[in-house]
């Protein structure tokens, strides 16, 4: 099982977008589940009904629909599951199944607001008790664990766009990661730190479980832009980042951005028309990821 994520600190970078692309491209022939542990739920929004709680303030999943109160064993449940519910021993966790393509499915385990600044806020409070040690260490054994490996070819993360111990606890889950970055000066100039803290994950792992940085991922490219093609030229020539940058560069689309938008059809991006320029880019860095995941398997979508 590949366990990848898209860990940023900054937002804005089309983190979400690229989780979308990738779920499309490996749902028609792997087992994909999907895993918003990012308090915004905005890619849990994308596939599942989520309800407005506390006059709008938060977001929770819908009810599941295999949730039956009348059967004995769901008795205690409240009938919806979240990923923040890993945290809390006894708790009933089901993933939403979002689709099945082709040879394989795409499942959803999505984010629960309010529950996740939950534990977030108790990450602060409880600091000199281990807690953050603790939280990283439910993530890493939760998602490492043989029944979920017997049921997912390839598990991907969505994250915050904060260092915090959820992050770090999906970083230290991971067994790929990719960066994903756009051509703008916050973004550029913390991409020394981003990559520095993934060498240090990458140091403290065992040659038996390393760590592969699958590249920085430019995004939203702004083609003939004198600004975004200086600082592409820049980040090239950074030490250590310039050698980890994605050989694909994803120009900027509204054609991306529709594909998240609920009833727009279609609803993937690779059943645009062959020849559409954001579906020939998308489709070129999905088999670049597609390689270096499992490599030798990689067909063309």
């Amino acid at each position: 099982m590949v366990l990848l994520s898209l860990p940023q600190r900054k937002g804005g970078v089309g983190k979400t977008t690229l989780v979308r692309i990738l779920a499309d491209y490996f749902g028609t022939r792997k087992r994909v589940l999907l895993v918003d542990f990012d308090d915004q739920c905005n890619l849990s929004n994308i596939f599942l009904p989520m309800e407005y709680v506390d006059r709008g303030r938060h977001m929770r999943p819908p009810l599941h629909p295999d949730f039956d109160p009348a059967m004995p064993d769901m008795a205690d449940w409240s009938g919806r599951s979240s990923v923040a519910d890993i945290f809390f021993p006894n708790r009933i966790i089901y993933q939403y199944e979002i689709a099945q393509l082709g040879r394989g499915r795409v499942d959803i385990l999505p984010a629960d607001s309010r529950q996740l600044i939950d534990v977030r806020e108790r990450e602060k409070e409880l600091e000199e008790d281990g807690w953050e040690t603790l939280v990283e260490e439910v993530i890493g054994d939760f998602f490492g664990s043989r029944e979920l490996a017997n049921e997912y070819d390839l598990v991907i993360f969505d994250s915050g766009p904060s260092e915090n111990s959820l992050m770090r606890g999906v970083i230290k889950a991971s067994s790929h990661v990719i960066i994903p970055t756009i051509m703008e000066q916050q973004c550029v100039d913390g991409l020394t730190s981003m990559s520095g803290m993934i060498t240090e994950e990458q140091q403290r792992r065992s040659s038996s479980h390393p760590l592969t940085v699958v590249g920085i991922q430019v995004n939203m490219f702004r083609k003939g832009t004198s600004l975004h093609a200086g600082f592409l030229e820049n980040v090239r020539n950074m030490p250590v980042v310039g050698e980890l940058l994605s050989p694909v560069i994803l120009p900027h689309r509204v054609a991306y951005a529709e594909r998240d938008v609920k009833g727009v059809l279609p609803r993937s991006i690779f059943d645009l028309k062959p020849s559409d320029t954001a579906r020939q880019k998308a489709l070129e860095f999905c088999q670049f990821v597609d390689s270096r995941l499992f490599e030798g398997d990689a067909n063309a979508s």
